[in-house]
C-alpha cells in the first residue's frame, strides 16, 4: 500500500492538524506509540508550531505598525495641506521665500509677465458714512489683492499704515477723524510680491 503524499503541499495549519491525528492515532498502536520517528516528527510539530506563531504574531505587528504608519502619514499629509493653503492665501509670501523653503510653485506665466505694475487712476474721496474715505483704482493683471495705506504726515516714511487689504479694487476706511486730511496710496499684491505704489491722493473725512 502506498501512501498518498498530498499532505505535503498542504498549509501550515492542514499540516499541524495531520502531525496530531497521527500521534492520536499512533497512540493505539504500540510498536508506533513510541517509534523515534514518531517522536521526531512531534518534535519537528512543535517547532514549526513556534514558528508559526512568531510568524503570526510578526505579520500581525507589521499590519499594525503599517496601518499606524499609513495614519500618520495621513496626519502628516493633512498638515502640509494647510500649510501651503495658508502660505497661497498669504499676500506677503512671494516666490523667493517659497524657493528659501524647498518649494517650487508650478509657473503658468513667465516672470515679466508676473511682476506687478503700480496701481494706475488712484482716487481717495470722502466716503458716505461719517468719518469715512473710499478709496478707488483701476485693476492690476496678475494681482491677488490691495493694500491701502494712510497717513497725516506724508513726508514721514515711518508715519505710513496699512488700513486695509481689498480684494477688489475699491474700499472704505472708517472709523477716522472728521475734518482731518488724509493721505493715501495703494499697491497690489501677488505671488511675485508686492507692486510700486500708486500716486498719493488726498481727502478730508467727513
Amino acid at each position: 500500500m502506498k501512501i498518498l503524499r498530498k499532505v505535503k503541499k498542504q498549509s501550515i495549519a492542514e499540516k499541524l492538524a495531520v502531525s496530531q491525528a497521527l500521534a492520536d492515532g499512533a497512540a493505539g498502536i504500540p510498536a508506533l506509540a513510541n517509534h523515534p520517528t514518531l517522536a521526531a516528527l512531534n518534535a519537528a510539530a512543535a517547532e514549526l508550531q513556534d514558528a508559526a506563531t512568531t510568524a503570526s504574531d510578526r505579520a500581525n505587528a507589521a499590519r499594525a505598525a503599517t496601518e499606524r504608519q499609513n495614519q500618520k502619514e495621513a496626519g502628516w499629509d493633512t498638515g502640509l495641506e494647510r500649510w501651503l493653503s495658508l502660505l497661497e492665501n498669504e499676500p506677503t509670501v512671494t516666490v523667493a521665500m517659497l524657493a528659501a523653503m524647498n518649494l517650487h510653485p508650478t509657473k503658468t506665466k513667465s516672470v515679466a509677465t508676473l511682476a506687478l505694475t503700480e496701481p494706475l487712476q488712484f482716487h481717495l474721496t470722502m466716503g458716505a458714512q461719517h468719518a469715512a474715505l473710499d478709496g478707488r483704482w483701476r485693476a492690476v493683471p496678475g494681482a491677488r489683492g490691495y493694500f491701502l495705506e494712510l497717513t497725516e504726515t506724508p513726508a514721514d516714511p515711518a508715519s505710513w499704515r496699512q488700513v486695509a487689504i481689498a480684494t477688489r479694487t475699491a474700499c472704505t476706511v472708517q472709523g477716522l477723524t472728521t475734518g482731518t486730511t488724509y493721505y493715501g496710496r495703494v499697491r497690489a499684491f501677488g505671488s511675485a510680491g508686492p507692486s510700486p505704489y500708486s500716486s498719493v491722493e488726498m481727502a478730508v473725512a467727513p
